[in-house]
């Protein structure tokens, strides 16, 4: 599958919320039930973005303990 890529311009304030979300968003509650998922393959899609954009943000300084 092709990556793409996308830029995100984020204020400090932003960017450390949305590290605080990232890292309470797990496999659980990306539950096809939980946000109206299709597939469980949407669910694995969604956990794998979520674990990219976690790991993109704490490359950038923002990786909440």
């Amino acid at each position: 599958m092709e990556k793409v890529t996308i830029p995100l311009n984020l204020t400090d304030d932003e960017a450390h919320g949305l590290a605080q979300l990232v890292k309470r968003l797990g496999r659980r509650s990306l539950g096809k039930d939980d946000l109206n998922l299709v597939t469980p393959e949407e669910a694995d899609q969604a956990d794998a973005a979520v674990i990219i954009l976690r790991d993109a943000l704490a490359a950038a300084g923002y990786a909440p303990r």
